[in-house]
């Protein structure tokens, strides 16, 4: 008797269920999983994914960033490895610590995506200097970015600002000015780091955050963009940018206030932040999608008043020059 169409199929079908079943495994073997955070994450198909994805992403800037920037990563990813362990702490439940342990892949992997990026033939990578004063009782931790690859000449003009503008070398301490006592009371803690937002052959954005805090007095912060003009080699300036015989500085200021005022935490913005910020540099923020512009950026109390508003590029277009390099999409 001849085997029919069902029988053959049956079979077939059974094996792809298996398969289309089967859990999505994580980096590492689970029968030699020995941790706590090992267990959890194979018992978890959520986290097992997760594990898999940024173990993904890792191998494939460890193929790509040079010695220096790998040493980074790597030091970065075994602190990320360490500091996972609290996720499973015996005061967490079971979906705490899942939960927990989702949020650190979460955040790694977003980190990860803001300190490396690659355009052509050009990589952005993190750099990173420590710094502990024992006398003055100083903590410094400081990021920041570093262009590699060709061409040599854009990475260089790129690096050599970043070291003139910043100077890691010099220390966040030194450069701030900040006087202490010879025998200090307290602590005093510097940090500095970096996203990158856009990045292509034409401009790179990127904005800094330096927070610094010591028993002189209270907290305090500054955000800043650096904005690159790859092609030319130097810092893009506004007037790369905005048309000259347009009013762009009101009109924006306008409808940022207008923002601002929508959005309630400040009921009359206009008393904080003029319209010469505008002209400001290193205000101006590029994403991929649109603008931000940083109101009350520059160094201040953490209680200090301070807005980011998101600016569609459609709401620039009619004030941009033709040739700005900016990422604006083309019309449909």
């Amino acid at each position: 008797m001849p085997i029919s169409w069902l029988g053959r199929v049956l079979p077939a079908v059974a094996l792809c269920t298996v398969s289309a079943a089967a859990p999505p495994r994580p980096s590492f073997d689970c029968a030699k999983a020995s941790s706590a955070v090992d267990r959890l994450i194979c018992s978890d198909e959520g986290l097992a994914r997760l594990d898999r994805a940024l173990a993904e992403r890792y191998e494939e800037l460890h193929r790509a960033v040079s010695p220096g920037g790998f040493a980074v990563l790597r030091k970065g990813q075994l602190a990320w490895q360490a500091a996972r362990k609290d996720c499973v702490a015996k005061d967490k439940s079971r979906d705490q610590a899942v939960a927990c342990l989702g949020e650190a892949y979460a955040n790694r992997t977003n980190e990860l995506a803001s300190q490396f990026k690659s355009a052509g033939g050009l990589s952005i990578e993190k750099r990173e200097v420590g710094r502990r004063l024992a006398r003055l009782r100083v903590d410094e931790a400081d990021s920041y970015p570093w262009l590699v690859g060709r061409p040599q000449a854009a990475a260089d003009a790129f690096n050599r600002y970043i070291a003139r503008r910043l100077m890691p070398e010099k220390g966040l301490f030194e450069a701030s000015g900040l006087k202490l006592d010879a025998k200090p009371d307290g602590d005093t803690t510097f940090s500095r780091y970096y996203e990158v937002h856009h990045f292509d052959d034409r401009l790179i954005s990127i904005e800094f955050f330096q927070y610094h805090e010591s028993y002189v007095g209270h907290a305090w912060r500054s955000e800043f963009v650096v904005n690159w003009d790859v092609r030319r080699g130097r810092p893009l300036r506004l007037a790369d940018i905005f048309r000259s015989d347009r009013d762009w500085q009101q009109a924006i200021y306008d409808y940022a206030m207008k923002q601002i005022r929508e959005a309630g935490e400040i009921s009359e913005p206009s008393g904080w932040f003029n319209v010469h910020e505008l002209d400001d540099e290193d205000a101006w923020l590029f994403d991929d999608e649109e603008a931000t512009l940083l109101l009350g950026h520059g160094e201040r109390s953490l209680a200090g008043a301070s807005a980011d508003v998101s600016i569609p590029y459609d709401v620039l277009k009619p004030f941009l020059r033709e040739d700005a390099p900016l990422p604006v999409p083309d019309k449909d």
